[in-house]
């Protein structure tokens, strides 16, 4: 296992730690589905580092195809999808602090704190696209390299 899986298998097993520890310290509504939503999220991340091999060559794939769309796309696309995940996160974030629906949420932001949330979440958006286009390509050579290694490493002890 190499260092990175290791950083990402200990910050995944200590996410998981803290979320699980939240309720002791502050109220949660709907205790319930916290707890239901939070052990789906951790059987799927084990289920992930079990599979890692297969969901490493899913990505491999996805990852050639979306090199040859271009950075403008990538941009464009992780931007909105960083952008609905972090309003996604506030919601549920309200909704198991506060009890507060997303109507609800809605009806107190004035349109000050609207356009400032906007400017926040489009901005982190752009930061989200630009970092996942790097770490990815660093992601795709990286396997790249393994597999003509391990290619090699075949030919080798075929012969």
């Amino acid at each position: 296992m190499n260092r990175e899986r290791k950083i990402q298998l200990i910050g995944t097993m200590m996410t998981s730690l803290v979320l699980l520890l939240v309720p002791l310290f502050t109220n949660i509504y709907y205790p319930i589905w916290y707890y239901i939503g939070l052990l789906c999220l951790i059987t799927l991340g084990i289920y992930r580092e079990v599979a890692y091999k297969r969901y490493e060559k899913k990505f491999y794939q996805k990852w050639n195809i979306a090199r040859q769309r271009g950075f403008a796309f990538h941009m464009i696309w992780q931007s909105a999808r960083a952008a609905l995940l972090l309003i996604g996160i506030v919601i549920l974030f309200q909704l198991f602090s506060y009890g507060l629906v997303w109507s609800e949420w809605l009806l107190l932001l004035t349109p000050t704190t609207l356009i400032a949330s906007l400017i926040i979440v489009v901005t982190l958006g752009v930061i989200a696209g630009i970092y996942s286009w790097t770490e990815n390509e660093k992601r795709y050579r990286e396997i790249e390299q393994d597999d003509s290694k391990y290619s090699i490493h075949q030919k080798q002890h075929s012969l």
